[in-house]
């Protein structure tokens, strides 16, 4: 008995090193994968074209904004999407906020737009779903368009420097007296 316990104590400090080493590869080996998040924000100019959908012209003087809404997708109804826009259709008429179209049919609209990333998607994506964009003219029907329906790599959005949305809208129905 007093062979085997001579043997299995390590004696010279490369044994101890050769024991400690093992000892820490087991532990690294056991021990779960550690769980992490990260958040952020990204500030991001919008650049939204705004046309005719029947003559693919620009359109002019039309009002744009960019609110924070529900994600696109979600069971909402009709009628929850309208009374969720309702105080930013209302905010626009007043003037309170938003960007108007040139003769070019564009409008920068800055946004900052919420970034996360974590152990199960290490790349920092810009999460863009959570933004809608108003488009309101007066010859036109106002529309409200997801900014995207999915999260953005914030790399490429730094690489790009703008997000660009073009958005077509329908002329409105004169009725005649």
């Amino acid at each position: 008995m007093r062979l085997i316990r001579n043997h299995l104590i390590p004696k010279t400090w490369i044994e101890w090193l050769v024991v400690v080493v093992i000892a820490a590869i087991l532990v690294a080996l056991l021990l779960p994968e550690p769980k992490w998040a990260a958040s952020g924000s990204i500030e991001v100019p919008v650049r939204v074209y705004v046309f005719d959908a029947e003559t693919i012209e620009p359109v002019e003087g039309a009002h744009v904004a960019l609110i924070r809404g529900p994600i696109p997708g979600d069971r909402l109804g009709f009628v929850e999407y309208q009374d969720h826009f309702d105080s930013g259709w209302r905010a626009m008429k007043e003037g309170w906020f938003g960007e108007t179209t040139q003769a070019d049919g564009f409008a920068t609209v800055e946004c900052e737009i919420p970034t996360g990333s974590s152990h199960k998607n290490p790349e920092s994506c810009a999460h863009a779903s959570l933004f809608w964009i108003l488009v309101s003219s007066d010859d036109h029907v106002r529309v409200a368009v997801p900014l995207r329906y999915q999260s953005i790599p914030t790399k490429s959005l730094r690489e790009e420097g703008v997000l660009p949305v073009f958005v077509g809208v329908v002329r409105r129905e004169v009725e005649e007296e």
